[in-house]
C-alpha cells in the first residue's frame, strides 16, 4: 500500500511538471526571481539618471530629470524589495528629494535612513546617516544637531575603521567649526582625521579646513604651510587652480602685496580657464572659482593703487549671479562697498545688498559684517547699530555653545564606547563561564521544584484563561510568571551551580554559604507561588484584602482602609472577587516599586447593587493623563473590564494616580 502511494506521489508531481512545461508558466521562484530583476532594473535606470542631474547646465531640466528619478523611486518603495536594496534605494531617495524639495526633506529622509540602519544593525549604513544627518541640519544653520550627528558619525567610522566616511564627516565637521569660528575645535578634528584621509582629494579639503583655521587664529605662516600642502596634493587640474588661488591671498594676507599680484596675475591669464567647464564637476562651480580670481584679483589691484579693479569686480558680482552663489555674493558685495568708499550711495547699496543677501542665506557672521559698515556709513546708523548689538550678542552665545555643544558630545561618545567595551568585556566572560560550567546534582532537585511549580502555574492559568475566555490579560500575566522565575530565580540558581562547581563543598565556609543561598532560593519560590495562588473568597475575602494590604504597609509608606469592614459580599461573583484583588493587589506592586508614594487610600462602598472601589496615592504618577498605561494597569484595566466592570485612569506626572474601579 506504502509503495502503491509513493507511486502514485511520483506520478502526479510528473504530471504537474508536464503541465507547466506545455502551458509554459513559471514557477513561483521563478516568477519572483524576474520581479527582483524586474526593480533592480528599475533602480539602474533611477541610477543612471544621478549624473545627468549633476552635469545639467539648465535649472529646468536638472529639476525634470530629478523629478522622473524621484517618481521611478517612489513605484519601485511601494513594493516588496529584497532588504539588500532598500538603503540603495532610500539613499537614492535622498539624492532627488534634495534637489526638488526643502532640506526638511531631506532631514526627514536621513533620519529613516538611520532607523533602517539601527533596525538592520549595519554599522557602515549607519555612519553614512550621521553623515547626512550633520551635512543636512548644518544647511539649515542647525549647528548644534549637526555637530552631534558629526561627532556621533565619526565615532561610529572609527569604530569600523571606515577611512573614507571618517574623512568626509571631518571635513564637514572642520567647515562647521570654522564657520562658527570654533578654530581651535576645527584644526584638531582636521588634524586628527589627516592619518585617515586616504585619497587627494579629501587630503586637500582638511588641508582647506587647516588654512581656513590657522586663518582664523590669525597664524598666517601655518596657513600658508597647509595651502602649499594643499597644491602639492591636488594634482587634478581643478584643485591645481583652487589652490593657486588660495595661495595668492594667503600671500596678500602675510603682507607681500607684489608676490600676491604675480601669482594672480599668473592665474588669470591661465589658459585652463578657456576649457574650465571640462574641469569643473559643474558649471556653476566653475563660473563660482572663476569669479573669486576676479574678486581677489580686483581687491589686490586696488589695494596697490592699480587700475581695473572695478570691471573686476564687476565680472566676479556678474559670475556669481548666474552660479547663486549667495555667500559669495554676500562677501563680494561687502568688498565692492568698501571699494565705493569715496561714493557713498554706491557703497550704502552695495552695503544694503551684503546685508539682504546675509540674512536670505542665513549667514550671521556675514550679517554681523554687514551691519557694522552700515552704522559706520550709513547717515541714520541707529537702527543698524541695534540690530548689529542684538545679533553680535547672540552670535557670541551660538559661538560658547559651539564650543559647548563638541566637547558635551565628544564626551558622551568616548564614554559611551569605554562602558560598550567594559560591557563587552563582562559579557565574554559571562560566557566563557557558562561554557565551563556543568550542571551539579545538587541543583537538579532545585531544578525539579521550579519545573513543578512551573507546570502548575500553566495548569492554572489555562483554567483561568478558559474561564475570562482566554483574556490578553491572562496572557500577560502568565508572561510576567515566566519572567519572575527566569529573572528572579534562575540566574540565582546557576550562580549557586557556578558556585558548588568550582568551591570546596567540604569547607564549613563555602557549604554554608550554599546552604544559605539555597534557602533563600527556596523563600523567593514560595513568595511566586504565594503571589499566584489561589484566593480565598467570599467572607474570607475582607481578611485576604487585609493580609494583601498589610505587606505593604511600612513605615515609609500608610495605606488608609475605608469601609472594609462594612463591605457586603453578597451579590459579587467570585471572578469579579478575584478581579478586584488581583488588580488591587497590581496597583499596590506598581506603587511600591515605582510610585513612591507615603500615602495610600482604599474607599470601598457598596450601594444596593453597586460597588465601587477608590484607590488613590500621592506618588509620582504616569505621563499619560487619563489613559491606561502599558504593562500591568492595562492587564489591571483588562481584568475588570472582561468581568463586566467599568475602569478608570485618573493620574499625570508629579500628581499621583487615582483609579477607580466598580461593579453595577
Amino acid at each position: 500500500m506504502n509503495k502503491l502511494m509513493r507511486n502514485s506521489g511520483i506520478i502526479l508531481c510528473l504530471l504537474i511538471l508536464f503541465q507547466s512545461c506545455i502551458s509554459g508558466e513559471k514557477s513561483p521562484r521563478e516568477q519572483l526571481t524576474d520581479q527582483g530583476n524586474r526593480i533592480y532594473r528599475e533602480y539602474q535606470k533611477a541610477e543612471a539618471l544621478k549624473p545627468l542631474v549633476r552635469k545639467a547646465v539648465d535649472q529646468q531640466e536638472r529639476t525634470e530629470l530629478a523629478r522622473q528619478g524621484w517618481e521611478i523611486n517612489s513605484r519601485l518603495l511601494k513594493e516588496k524589495v529584497a532588504d539588500s536594496l532598500q538603503p540603495k534605494l532610500l539613499e537614492q531617495r535622498m539624492f532627488f528629494s534634495a534637489r526638488l524639495f526643502s532640506i526638511d526633506s531631506s532631514i526627514a529622509l536621513s533620519h529613516e535612513y538611520e532607523k533602517l540602519a539601527l533596525t538592520l544593525k549595519d554599522s557602515t549604513l549607519l555612519s553614512d546617516a550621521y553623515f547626512r544627518l550633520g551635512y543636512y541640519y548644518d544647511k539649515v544653520n542647525a549647528g548644534s544637531a549637526a555637530i552631534k550627528y558629526d561627532v556621533k558619525g565619526l565615532a561610529v567610522a572609527k569604530q569600523i575603521r571606515d577611512s573614507i566616511t571618517f574623512a568626509r564627516i571631518s571635513i564637514n565637521l572642520g567647515n562647521l567649526l570654522n564657520s562658527l569660528s570654533n578654530y581651535s575645535d576645527a584644526e584638531k578634528v582636521a588634524l586628527n582625521a589627516l592619518d585617515y584621509a586616504t585619497t587627494n582629494a579629501h587630503k586637500a579639503s582638511l588641508y582647506t579646513v587647516l588654512a581656513n583655521a590657522n586663518s582664523g587664529l590669525g597664524q598666517y605662516k601655518e596657513k600658508m604651510y597647509w595651502q602649499e600642502k594643499g597644491l602639492e596634493t591636488g594634482k587634478d587640474k581643478e584643485g591645481e587652480l583652487i589652490f593657486r588661488n588660495n595661495l595668492a591671498i594667503g600671500q596678500y594676507r602675510l603682507g607681500d602685496k607684489t608676490k600676491a599680484l604675480e601669482l594672480l596675475e599668473e592665474l588669470h591669464a591661465d589658459p585652463l580657464w578657456e576649457v574650465k567647464d571640462t574641469i569643473f564637476d559643474s558649471q556653476q562651480k566653475a563660473k563660482s572659482e572663476w569669479a573669486r580670481v576676479h574678486a581677489n584679483l580686483a581687491l589686490v589691484r586696488h589695494d596697490l593703487g592699480k587700475e581695473g579693479s572695478e570691471e573686476l569686480y564687476q565680472t566676479a558680482q556678474r559670475l556669481w549671479e548666474e552660479a547663486d552663489e549667495k555667500d559669495e555674493l554676500t562677501a563680494l558685495y561687502l568688498r565692492m562697498a568698501e571699494f565705493y568708499e569715496k561714493d557713498l550711495e554706491t557703497a550704502r547699496e552695495y552695503a544694503r545688498m551684503s546685508l539682504q543677501a546675509a540674512r536670505e542665506s542665513k549667514n550671521q557672521k556675514a550679517t554681523l559684517k554687514a551691519l557694522h559698515l552700515l552704522t559706520q556709513i550709513s547717515p541714520n546708523p541707529k537702527a543698524y547699530a541695534l540690530e548689529y548689538q542684538q545679533l553680535n550678542e547672540a552670535w557670541l552665545k551660538e559661538f560658547t555653545r559651539s564650543k559647548d555643544d563638541f566637547a558635551r558630545y565628544s564626551f558622551d561618545v568616548e564614554n559611551t564606547r569605554k562602558e560598550n567595551e567594559i560591557l563587552e568585556a563582562h559579557s565574554r566572560e559571562q560566557q566563557a563561564a557558562l561554557e565551563r560550567n556543568r550542571i551539579i546534582n545538587i541543583t537538579l532537585t532545585v531544578v525539579f521544584v521550579l519545573l513543578i511549580i512551573g507546570g502548575y502555574q500553566t495548569y492554572r492559568l489555562t483554567k483561568i484563561r478558559y474561564k475570562l475566555k482566554q483574556s490578553e490579560a491572562v496572557r500577560k500575566t502568565e508572561s510576567r510568571i515566566s519572567k519572575q522565575i527566569h529573572d528572579e530565580l534562575a540566574n540565582d540558581l546557576f550562580s549557586a551551580m557556578t558556585y558548588a562547581e568550582t568551591n570546596d563543598l567540604s569547607k564549613p565556609t563555602y557549604k554554608d554559604w550554599l546552604l544559605d543561598n539555597l534557602e533563600r532560593l527556596y523563600i523567593r519560590t514560595r513568595n511566586i507561588s504565594r503571589e499566584h495562588a489561589s484566593i480565598p473568597l467570599g467572607l474570607e475575602l475582607k481578611d485576604s484584602l487585609l493580609s494583601l494590604i498589610s505587606q505593604y504597609r511600612d513605615e515609609n509608606t500608610n495605606i488608609l482602609v475605608k469601609g472594609l469592614n462594612d463591605m457586603d459580599w453578597a451579590g459579587v461573583s467570585e471572578v469579579q472577587q478575584e478581579a478586584l484583588y488581583r488588580t488591587l493587589q497590581e496597583l499596590l506592586v506598581n506603587m511600591k516599586k515605582h510610585a513612591q508614594a507615603s500615602l495610600v487610600v482604599l474607599q470601598f462602598n457598596k450601594e444596593g447593587k453597586k460597588l465601587r472601589i477608590t484607590y488613590k496615592d500621592n506618588g509620582k504618577g504616569i505621563a499619560s493623563q487619563g489613559t491606561c498605561a502599558p504593562g500591568g494597569l492595562q492587564n489591571a484595566k483588562s481584568r475588570i473590564t472582561q468581568s463586566g466592570g467599568h475602569f478608570k485612569l485618573d493620574s499625570a506626572e508629579g500628581k499621583g494616580v487615582k483609579v477607580e474601579m466598580s461593579y453595577s
